[in-house]
């Protein structure tokens, strides 16, 4: 009987039908033509996360989970990242105490990348105001990246998060809003 109930458990994910994904409508469309298709959200998200990844060198910048773009329309484009600006020693059982020289090291090197960032950043705004010609010249697009730090971390100086904003006509001519939280 057990191994009946068993056997059932095990094979009832072969039975099990899969549901339809319903497609989505076109980014926008609330009756006309889509403003923003979902293909150049997709190319603009790889495109970040490539430039992203690549930030820092050695000191690399290490992207948490992929970027995120979307269409409101009647506002704009929102596109939004996680980043730690220089992967940290974590804490472990083999490693369970930071050093003040670890601190400092650590800081020192997020300090350096956090001007990469923000040069990057500026020409993510500029590649997507670029890229989405069929949005309107004064829909907005923001950039947010949140910025990751362990626990132990001295944040001194460096910001949480940092927004970029500006309408798709001033970014394309690099006018940018910038503000750091």
């Amino acid at each position: 009987m057990k191994l009946t109930i068993l056997l059932a458990l095990a094979l009832a994910p072969a039975w099990a039908q899969l549901s339809k994904v319903a497609s989505a409508p076109p980014v926008g469309a609330s009756g006309g033509k889509a403003a923003v298709s979902r293909q150049a959200f997709q190319e603009l998200e790889g495109r970040f996360d490539a430039t992203l990844s690549t930030l820092g060198g050695l000191d690399h910048v290490d992207l948490r989970g992929y970027t995120r773009g979307l269409y409101v329309e009647g506002f704009g484009a929102i596109i939004t990242a996680e980043v730690d600006l220089a992967p940290a020693p974590p804490l472990n059982p083999f490693h369970q105490t930071v050093t003040p020289a670890e601190k400092a090291q650590a800081h020192q090197r997020k300090v350096t990348n956090l001007a990469a960032l923000k040069k990057a950043m500026r020409e993510m705004m500029i590649t997507a105001a670029n890229k989405l010609p069929a949005m309107p010249g004064s829909d907005q697009i923001v950039l947010a990246v949140r910025l990751a730090y362990q626990t132990w971390e001295d944040t001194s100086g460096l910001p949480n998060q940092i927004l970029m904003r500006a309408d798709r006509k001033s970014a394309a001519a690099g006018n940018i809003q910038v503000e750091e939280q």
